[in-house]
């Protein structure tokens, strides 16, 4: 009886381990980027809703001519609205003084526009490539 594996049967070991690799690479890196876009998302959803409620109980605070220049993701965050200061990570809220509606927006472009829109629908994109979301005056 001999001991230990055969040249030929550590091969065959070798190359199923490489053909299981090469089919687990691109499944485990799709779904980093779909985690990605989901937490973009869901970022997204969750300072929309933040402004939202900021602008319905803080008026005076939260109003454009108050806000005018300040770091709105910021006073957000301030004010307990966001539990994280967003904008070191790529985010910023604008206030479109032509349209009359704050607009949030994504500015890294680091993810796939589609993975986002079908985690969050109301996602748009402009023409630079930035993900925002509209939140209206009304």
């Amino acid at each position: 009886m001999k001991k230990g594996f055969t040249l030929i049967e550590l091969l065959i070991v070798l190359a199923v381990i490489s053909a299981l690799l090469s089919v687990a690479t691109p499944v485990a890196l799709r779904s980093v980027a779909k985690a990605k876009a989901t937490q973009v998302a869901m970022n997204l959803r969750n300072v929309n809703s933040a402004l939202e409620q900021a602008l319905l109980l803080y008026p005076d605070e939260f109003n454009p001519t108050a806000l005018s220049g300040k770091n709105i993701l910021f006073e957000l965050y301030n004010k307990g609205f966001i539990n994280v200061d967003l904008s070191t990570k790529g985010y910023q809220v604008v206030y479109d003084d032509k349209d009359k509606k704050y607009l949030i927006k994504y500015t890294n472009n680091d993810i796939d526009p589609i993975l986002v829109k079908s985690a969050y629908p109301a996602v748009k994109q402009n023409d630079d490539g930035e993900l925002y979301v509209e939140v209206s005056l009304q």
